[in-house]
């Protein structure tokens, strides 16, 4: 079912896209106080997922004064911000302190490059009977464990932990999220993220230090889900994608960061115990910003909602009248226009049959993406050579590439994009694996195989 809600905005700030529906739209012009005439359009809402909810408002405004003129219609959040600003200063502001969470689940998900390095031994596993010696122990969890020769298989193990531990938290913590509000998860994944860091840093013996880091991977999962949303959600529709793009880079920047810090810290112990006090950190600043305002506004919060506006306008310096900060608040005395049990759309939704031939082929996108990103990214020290080099090159080649990305996917299309990326980097991958012994060159093609 189609709802169509009709709500007039000022046309030099909002673009009308017209679908088509067997419901005629109508054009009118209204003669601007003091300005001569201006054109409003009727800009068509679809709502099938519940995703922006809109309430019933009885409030109208000056044209001239660039806001949103309503009579008897619809508004929804993002006619504020296209009002208020889709990305000013508060936006600017909020994104810097919640999309910056990404760097400490960069640095906990990747310490594990450094805290699972292989050692140098003595008497390797040769099948004699001498002992096989570690040097330096202390470096990494297989020298303090003997996770070596039969049992180097504990060691590997370890990484997979993680990611069973990410993909629940990131579906639990969303779950949380819809329920709770974003800002609660967000706090909710720091500290669960902070506190089984620290006490992995701690563990006595293997299987505490396991157990501990499938909790990290929980935390890292739910963290990762929520700060993006919390993020995205203050921010008007013109800038979704560019900020989404960001995001990405400051995930890699987390990454390059963790270069200088393992060289200053370079026992696992030491490093486990720093990479838990980037989510605390961040756990203290996300306590400061605000719940997201469509969160607010699909539960039923308007009263803080409306604060949540009147705080983003204020901030933006926009030209903010009593008309509409009284528009903000009338929307708390509305009808939340919310779906009922039949509209609801679940996870079926997508397998059914208009998006299954997208919904297949996107979660195996997603699963050769995230194999192969991860893969390379935590198969650093098997390309032979230095492994602080190798680790800081692949996440510097992290940057360029996400900018690119996102150019390519606005300029030439996703699918294109995607289709290229692909052949280009599972060749260089192919490549990469079949030059045994030639450290350099392999480097060289999984560094252009991450890049693609």
């Amino acid at each position: 079912r189609q709802r169509i809600l009709q709500a007039w905005v000022v046309a030099n700030l909002l673009q009308v896209k017209r679908k088509p529906t067997h419901w005629s739209i109508a054009r009118a012009v209204v003669q601007a106080l003091g300005v001569g005439v201006n054109f409003w359009r009727l800009r068509t809402f679809l709502n099938t997922s519940g995703e922006l909810a809109h309430v019933r408002t009885q409030a109208s405004m000056s044209a001239d004064q660039g806001h949103i003129l309503l009579s008897d219609g619809m508004v929804c959040i993002d006619d504020f911000l296209r009002v208020f600003g889709e990305f000013g200063p508060f936006q600017r502001r909020h994104f810097v302190l919640v999309a910056t969470t990404w760097l400490s689940c960069a640095i906990c998900t990747f310490n594990m490059i450094y805290v699972n390095r292989k050692l140098a031994t003595v008497h390797p596993c040769d099948g004699q009977a001498s002992p096989v010696v570690i040097h330096d122990a202390w470096l990494s969890v297989r020298g303090e464990w003997g996770l070596v020769c039969e049992h180097e298989w504990k060691a590997e193990v370890l990484d997979s932990t993680f990611f069973v531990g990410f993909g629940i938290g990131a579906s639990a913590m969303g779950q949380l999220s819809d329920r709770c509000g974003r800002k609660c998860a967000s706090i909710c994944s720091c500290a669960i993220t902070s506190v089984t860091t620290l006490a992995s840093a701690a563990a006595p013996s293997y299987m505490l230090y396991a157990f501990f880091r499938g909790l990290v991977g929980f935390g890292v999962g739910g963290l990762g889900v929520s700060s993006f949303v919390l993020a995205a959600e203050f921010i008007g529709p013109t800038w979704q994608a560019a900020t989404g793009v960001a995001q990405a880079f400051i995930f890699g920047m987390g990454g390059l960061l963790l270069t200088p810090i393992s060289l200053a810290l370079p026992g696992w112990r030491a490093l486990t115990l720093a990479s838990a006090v980037l989510p605390a950190v961040w756990g203290v600043i996300l306590s400061t910003v605000l719940e997201s305002p469509r969160w607010l506004l699909f539960h039923g919060h308007t009263a803080r909602m409306a604060d949540v506006l009147c705080r983003i306008a204020e901030r933006n310096n926009a030209v903010v009248t009593l008309d509409i900060c009284a528009l903000a608040q009338s929307m708390g005395n509305g009808t939340l226009d919310r779906p009922t049990a039949s509209e609801r759309l679940g996870i079926s939704t997508l397998f059914g049959r208009t998006l299954r031939r997208r919904t297949l082929p996107t979660l195996c996108i997603w699963a050769a993406t995230s194999m192969v990103y991860y893969g390379l990214s935590l198969s650093s020290g098997s390309l032979g050579g230095n492994l602080h080099t190798n680790v800081a090159l692949g996440n510097l080649v992290e940057l360029p590439a996400t900018c690119v990305a996102g150019v390519l996917c606005d300029r030439l299309g996703r699918r294109f994009t995607l289709v290229s990326a692909y052949s280009i980097g599972g060749s260089a991958c192919v490549v990469c694996g079949l030059l045994q012994g030639l450290d350099t060159l392999a480097l060289v093609f999984a560094l252009f195989g991450k890049f693609a």
